[in-house]
């Protein structure tokens, strides 16, 4: 099952863009606004085909730290919700730094 990494500080906690990552392959999960203005899908489809199986979401960019999180490496087996993702990143750096 994916770890939790942390959702949107700043939305409701009940409806909130997240990250998730699943521990077993380093996969990403993220749940963000579906994208649905024709311009910006259009744009999106310049670049690269979608799959029938894919979709475009939209991230707010307060969301970046948590992302880092998830890419740098993150706390395994954490199910907090909604945390401070510059708190968070300053104590994964401590954790990692007492490993060392």
């Amino acid at each position: 099952m994916p770890d939790f990494v942390g959702g949107d500080p700043e939305s409701n906690a009940n409806e909130c863009p997240a990250v998730w990552v699943n521990p077993q392959t380093g996969d990403f999960l993220f749940r963000g606004k579906t994208v649905t203005d024709p311009a910006v899908l259009d744009e999106l489809n310049s670049h690269i085909g979608k799959a029938d199986d894919e979709s475009d979401v939209w991230l707010p960019a307060r969301m970046a730290g948590l992302i880092r999180q998830a890419l740098d490496g993150y706390e395994q087996g954490r199910h907090h919700h909604v945390g401070d993702p510059v708190r968070d990143a300053r104590r994964l750096r401590r954790g990692r730094e007492r490993l060392r």
